[in-house]
């Protein structure tokens, strides 16, 4: 805390110091490119979507699909990019994989092929989707609409796991 004519005075955006935003947005994307990414993914929707909220749950039910149509967990930090002058959409760091002890644990599904199956459900129900290999820039792309900040009743990025993730990851 600094003094500022007798009032204590949080100092969030010093240079170089503890707390600058441009370090900690560092930090976070070097501890993500630390976690078992198996794709990087664009979502856009054929439909406008007018909030966060939506594009989130427009993700999560796909999520949910992806388990009980191809018995694929997915593992995902989630971020919301856009604004009023332009089209709502998302990107995301995946984990697609088969947890252990299910019945597909074994498959020799290739992760280009989940990959492939997660593309074909988004398409079909939202409109258009990239999902390639991740490269060593993405956990920093991400990283950088996670710290961007957004409104406070909805965060513009979320981290969504199984339980006991990165534990569980099969192949």
């Amino acid at each position: 805390m600094e003094k500022d004519h007798g009032r204590p005075q949080i100092v969030l955006t010093q240079p170089h110091g503890p707390f600058d935003p441009y370090r900690l947005r560092g930090e976070f994307a070097r501890w993500l490119a630390g976690m078992p990414w198996t794709g990087f993914g664009t979502f856009t929707f054929r439909k406008e979507r007018h909030s966060d909220r939506s594009c989130l749950g427009s993700f999560k039910t796909w999520r949910r699909d992806l388990w009980r149509d191809h018995g694929l967990a997915c593992d995902a930090t989630v971020v919301v990019e856009g604004s009023d002058r332009t089209r709502l959409h998302l990107h995301a760091l995946l984990c697609m994989h088969y947890p252990r002890g299910s019945a597909r644990y074994c498959a020799p599904a290739s992760p280009k092929l989940r990959r492939r199956a997660a593309w074909e459900l988004w398409k079909a129900r939202y409109g258009r989707a990239r999902i390639d290999t991740p490269g060593m820039g993405s956990p920093y792309y991400v990283a950088k609409y996670c710290f961007k900040g957004g409104r406070a009743a909805e965060p513009r990025s979320h981290f969504l796991t199984h339980p006991g993730w990165p534990d569980n990851i099969g192949r």
